[in-house]
């Protein structure tokens, strides 16, 4: 009798510490996961903030160079994959290589003002894993 009360409390022992030790491990995972994801969620927004005025301005004055320059300046940011654009035109644009896997992209509008209107210009995807 005793023999399988040391058994049976040895197995909830060894069951409970690998049931915490599952859950912490998961906790763990999930952190880290927001934690790269916010990561990812602020390089998008000071790409907004520092890259898409810049690349907005190269499309009105047809400045290739301009624009291809300020995506691959994008294309170094870690975690970003593929930075593509596409303009009013149908030109097409691409710095990186086609991410494999789970992503994240966010797709700005870009446009210019002009005599109080908003001109569209083109469409810009920045992908990042």
């Amino acid at each position: 009798m005793k023999n399988r009360l040391a058994r049976r409390l040895t197995l909830y022992i060894i069951l409970t510490s690998t049931l915490v030790t599952l859950l912490a491990t998961g906790l763990e995972l999930y952190q880290s996961y927001k934690r790269e994801v916010a990561g990812i969620e602020g390089a998008f927004e000071q790409i907004r903030q520092s890259h898409v005025g810049n690349i907005q301005l190269g499309l009105w004055l047809t400045n290739e160079d301009l624009v291809v320059g300020e995506m691959e300046g994008i294309s170094r940011f870690p975690d970003v994959e593929l930075v593509s654009l596409v303009t009013e035109e149908g030109e097409r644009f691409e710095v990186g290589v086609e991410p494999s896997g789970r992503t994240l992209i966010r797709t700005y509008e870009l446009s210019h003002r002009y005599r109080g209107e908003a001109l569209p210009l083109g469409r810009m995807s920045v992908t990042a894993s």
